[in-house]
Parts: C-alpha cells; structure tokens; sequence
C-alpha cells in the first residue's frame, strides 16, 4: 500500500501467518506506529484501519497470538525521491480494539511473545560455562534462533538461576557483563554496549537542523560513581602446632580470612560519585578489572539523555551512533536507545531517545 502524508510517501507491507496482506490492508490503512529499542522492553508495531463494512471485525479479523512481519518504504521528504527501507521485523499480535463511529480497527503487535520465557520460573546451576553457552541454551528452551553479536564471551565456573524465568535471568548476566539482551519471536540478540557506541557515528544531529520538533536533554548525578571496588573474602587454612591438655604438640588447622580485591576509575570519571562497591568472587586480577568495568559502566550508562523528536522519518537504526553539535554542554556522541515513528495521512514523524556514549569504558 502507498500513503501519501504532507510530504512523506510511505508504502506499508505486512505478512499475517506468513501470508502477503499488504494489499488487503492498503485501501483502509489510516496510520502506522513503530518503536524499536535497543534491548528492554522490545520492539512494538501497530497500524490502524478504517473499516466502513465491518470485514476487520467480521470475516477479516485477525486472530491475537497470530505472528506478523512488518517493513516500510519511504520517499518524498523535502523532495528527496530516494526510497528508504525500514525493517521493522516479527511480531506476536497482541490485541485488536474497535472504535466506532466512524468504524476503526486497531491492531497492536509486540516483538516479546507473551508466555514466551516469561512465566516459567526456575531455579538451575549452570558449571563450567560461557554466556554463548547458557544464551544458546536459553534460546534452544525459547523456540528462537541466538543472535550472539558480543566479540567477548566471559566464562563461568557456575551461575544460578534461582527461581528466576528464563529472560530476567539473561538479562541480569547480560547486563552484569555490559551486554544488552533483545528478544523478539524468532531471535534472541546478545549486544555489547561498548563494542555498539564505539563504531563511528552514522548521522550528526545539529541544532540547527528545520526537522527538529523538539528536544529535551537530561544530565544527573543520581545514581551515578566515580570508581567501582569489586571484593571478596578469601578463606585461608594454614597449620599451626598446639599443646594439648597433656602438653603433646598438636597439629591443627587454623582458619582465617582475607579480602581480595579489585577497582576501576574511567580516565573521565563523573564529576562527583562515590565508589560503587561489589562483592563478587573473581579467578585473577583482570577479570575482577573486567567485572569492575562493567558494574560501573552499568551504573553510568543512564547519567545523560536525550530525546529528540523530528518532522518525517530518520536513515538510522536503534544501537546507531551519532554527534550532537549545537546543543552546548551537551554536546558530544551519544547511541540511540530507542527510533520510534508515527506516519498518518495528517503527518509523519519521529522520536529518538539517546543516551550518551561513555568515555575510556
């Protein structure tokens, strides 16, 4: 279908149970939304139609849990006939609401499977394993293939999985190890955030663009560290000669403790910040470093954000990066978080939710 806005052209394609509806949908299609996230919450798609006759509520009406791949085309902005795809993937559809009158039909779908992973909770110890390992497995459980984009994969002597469901115990170790976890119906995508917001920034954002709507930019300390501490207490036996009550020399063993630890402070740290402190056992030196790195990196990521909404549709992809210039003190090169976009026959839009690339780790 092709729908023409004030001055974005847009061409919507759907498959519903791996069916091509694009031209079923095309003469109704009043709008489209989308938001794609980096990791979180998932993707979501929804389109509206207008429905005179009723089919979408009678004959027509798709069924919820049904799955949907979605994609997009568009051209025409400030003249530019370049035609631009946007691929918003597969989706489980969620719910279909009606309004009426005039007769509208709703359709929202979601790129996180309801049920999928999220119901189920476990307790399980995986020994002697990586994160490839244990995300392979989890995808395997899932029904979805595993997308591991990280260039590390830290290793384990065991992890617990203590009545947790399959997805928040991912995500906790991926976040744990400054990896970003996104599921959707067919994959599960493993990314590292560091790798993500150091590749060369694909699009530089001036204040002075005409596109921009509006921006709102948010920088705090609340939550925030200078250094991380990474410790453990390390139990230490060494035999020791004692008399007994009949004066005899005794061997025995004596046990003591000692605290093992390990920190890190970014060559840029934050302003002001305490020491985030983490007690985690570790085999040397450099892991503890690496566990360090990633806690803090975990704690900081959100200090500085940004939002930025634009009049038509962006070149970019979520996990993006890109320069703000223009801005002042909130200058500099952030990732994008979240690309979302509205198209209407009243107008197009969209959103970018960013947050700021952090420096040295």
């Amino acid at each position: 279908m092709t729908k023409s806005t004030k001055s974005t052209r847009a061409s919507l394609y759907v498959k519903y149970k791996n069916k091509n509806m694009s031209t079923s949908i095309a003469p109704n299609l009043q709008s489209f939304n989308f938001s794609k996230t980096i990791a979180g919450s998932g993707d979501s798609f929804s389109f509206a139609l207008a429905d005179p006759t009723s089919k979408w509520i009678g004959s027509w009406k798709p069924k919820t849990g049904a799955e949907i791949y979605a994609s997009a085309e568009y051209w025409g902005f400030n003249g530019c006939q370049t035609i631009r795809k946007l691929i918003f993937g597969y989706f489980e559809l969620n719910s279909i609401s009606v309004k009426a009158p005039p007769t509208t039909a709703s359709i929202e779908c979601s790129s996180i499977p309801k049920g999928k992973g999220t119901k189920t909770k476990r307790s399980q110890s995986y020994k002697n394993c990586t994160m490839r390992s244990v995300s392979g497995l989890i995808a395997k459980r899932l029904g979805v293939k595993l997308i591991y984009k990280a260039n590390s994969t830290p290793s384990y002597d065991i992890l617990e999985q203590t009545k947790e469901n399959d997805l928040v115990f991912l995500k906790r170790i991926c976040s744990e190890s400054g990896f970003s976890l996104k599921i959707s119906t067919k994959y599960l995508t493993i990314l590292d955030d560091a790798d993500l917001e150091a590749k060369p920034s694909r699009y530089v954002i001036n204040k002075s663009n005409t596109r921009i709507i509006s921006y709102d930019f948010t920088e705090t300390l609340n939550g925030g560290y200078r250094s991380c501490k990474v410790y453990y207490k390390k139990e230490i036996k060494t035999k020791v000669k004692v008399k007994d009550k009949d004066g005899k020399i005794q061997t025995k063993t004596k046990t003591s403790s000692k605290t093992i630890s390990c920190s890190f402070t970014p060559k840029k740290p934050p302003a002001t910040g305490g020491i985030l402190k983490v007690e985690e056992e570790f085999k040397n030196l450099a892991i503890g470093k690496r566990i360090a790195q990633n806690r803090l990196r975990e704690a900081n990521k959100e200090l500085n954000k940004a939002t930025i909404a634009f009049a038509g549709l962006l070149n970019v992809n979520e996990g993006d990066t890109v320069d703000l210039k223009g801005f002042g003190g909130f200058d500099g090169k952030y990732i994008i978080t979240t690309y979302s976009g509205n198209v209407s026959v009243s107008g197009t839009d969209c959103t970018l939710e960013l947050r700021k690339c952090l420096v040295g780790y």
